[in-house]
Order: structure tokens, then sequence, then C-alpha cells
């Protein structure tokens, strides 16, 4: 066994892998304490239970995040560009 695994633990990038978000997702969910975890040698180790458990609720995956002002502004851009390439009315 390798020395630097901590059985039952998992770090941020696998983590991040598993749940199919970035890395600063990741460490969100821990400082939220939505993923327990612990410090070692300047790592975060992660629960890999409590990722496994967050990978598998259904509704996890449906959760959006609200959108802020920036990303907004970009959807209407694209909005009225499709609209004005593909001359779709405004109703």
């Amino acid at each position: 066994m390798n020395a630097n695994v901590l059985e039952g633990w998992t770090r941020v990038p696998e983590a991040a892998h598993m749940l199919g978000i970035s890395r600063s997702a990741v460490h969100g969910l821990c400082d939220r304490g939505t993923l327990a975890f612990r410090w070692v040698g300047g790592l975060k180790w992660i629960r890999i239970e409590d990722v496994r458990k967050l990978a598998s609720d259904p509704g996890y995956r449906k959760r959006k995040r609200a959108c802020n002002d920036r990303e907004l502004q970009m959807l209407a851009g694209q909005r009225h560009f499709l609209d004005a390439t593909f001359g779709r009315d405004e109703t």
C-alpha cells in the first residue's frame, strides 16, 4: 500500500473528478461543511464516503446555482445573436 494514501479518504482532484465539478468547487463544498475533510501534510483529504454519497444523490445534480449578472448578460447576448441569425421573433 502506498504510504501517501489514507484509507477511506481522497484528495481534492479525485473528489472533483468523481463529482464532475472543479477543484475550487470541491474546496467550497468543504468550506461550507458539505464534505468532511482534514489537512494532512498541507493537502486537504476528503472522506470518500461523503463524496460517494453526494455523487449518488439524485438531487445534487439537479441543483443549479443562480446566475450572476455577467452570466445573464452573456446569455442575453447569445439569445440576441441566435434570434438575429435564425430570424426568430421576440415573443
